[in-house]
């Protein structure tokens, strides 16, 4: 979390006794910034409790007065630095301002096109020969379908596109040899087929799913699933929201509660295992759900709304009632 111009501050302490030495690094792979204060005068690495926040600002306090070196590396993206003659005084900060990491000059590029053009807005690039853990993303030009992402260092490259709605993950493998652009060429996407989507927030969990929708002319439901892996701790597992609508011409207001026939029913298997063990619904008494359809597109068969709920449980979960905000759906269906 970036810290505040306040929190950049010494303690009082630190400011009668020793000095500090502050600055900031851009670009900013904050997690992959290594910086090392070594002693002048004997070249031995100072321990001092410091930070880098993800602004790219770094503090050091508590150093006695002196010179000092600053030894800055970053990612293989970005050339090493160092700074010399860095002289502390007690009492006071020094800032030695803003450092600008510098490309590697060996590094190459990939660029390429995609096919359609909105099939992607987005890739994410990770090298995996020699293997690094660390990944990078950029943007398609969506006007023209061009990617392109620079300064990365030689090796097998995975770039791996987020699709669209309608069309089918890609992903790639292409080889970078040093101060080379390498072009991927044409990748052209497959489509798929629509899927819904709801998007929620339920007692402060966020969870997004993905689902199916069917519509007769008059009734929608809408079945959306989330899961992630199962280890054995509370909220792995799987997660159902279903929706049923009457009546569902044009856009309007719906209420759910335990006399209508429009209803949210909400489970969860927390460890992925036979029966859910929890269970809500708007039937329940007491429970009430108020469902907003924003639009009605016959023509590309979508409906989209938001929702909020406040469900009972018809099990014997501890958890009473599950608070449903921000609420939101796509309904696509055949």
């Amino acid at each position: 979390m970036p810290q505040s111009n306040a929190e950049m501050q010494e303690p009082e302490s630190a400011v009668i006794n020793h000095g500090s030495i502050s600055g900031k690094i851009i670009p900013t792979p904050v997690s992959e910034i290594s910086l090392i204060i070594s002693n002048a005068s004997n070249g031995k690495k100072v321990i001092v409790d410091g930070y880098v926040n993800i602004n790219g600002e770094f503090y050091f306090p508590g150093l006695p007065s002196g010179s000092y070196t600053l030894d800055l590396s970053a990612n293989s993206r970005y050339m090493p630095l160092d700074f010399k003659a860095i002289q502390v005084t007690s009492g006071k900060q020094t800032d030695v301002g803003t450092i600008v990491l510098k490309p590697n000059p060996d590094n190459g590029n990939i660029i390429g096109i995609i096919s359609p053009v909105q099939a992607s807005s987005a890739f994410i690039v990770q090298c995996v020969e020699p293997f690094s853990s660390n990944s990078y993303s950029g943007v398609v030009d969506p006007a023209t379908g061009h990617f392109e992402i620079t300064n990365l260092p030689a090796g097998k490259w995975s770039i791996y596109f987020q699709p669209n709605n309608g069309f089918k993950p890609q992903n790639s493998l292409i080889t970078i040899n040093n101060k080379q652009t390498a072009n991927i060429g044409t990748i052209t996407f497959e489509s798929a087929p629509f899927v819904s989507s709801i998007s929620m927030i339920a007692n402060g969990k966020t969870l997004r799913m993905t689902g199916s929708a069917i519509y007769d002319g008059t009734k929608l439901n809408i079945s959306g699933r989330y899961s992630r892996g199962v280890n054995n701790s509370i909220g792995d597992g799987i997660f159902n929201l279903t929706i049923s609508l009457d009546q569902v011409t044009v856009p309007g207001t719906y209420v759910c509660n335990s006399t209508t026939t429009s209803k949210i029913t909400y489970t969860q298997n927390l460890y992925g295992l036979g029966a859910p063990n929890g269970t809500w619904a708007s039937t329940k008494e007491g429970s009430d759900a108020t469902i907003i359809v924003t639009n009605v597109d016959l023509a590309n068969k979508t409906i989209k709304g938001t929702f909020t709920a406040n469900l009972g449980t018809t099990t014997s979960s501890k958890i009473a009632i599950q608070q449903i905000t921000s609420g939101s759906f796509t309904a696509i269906y055949n």
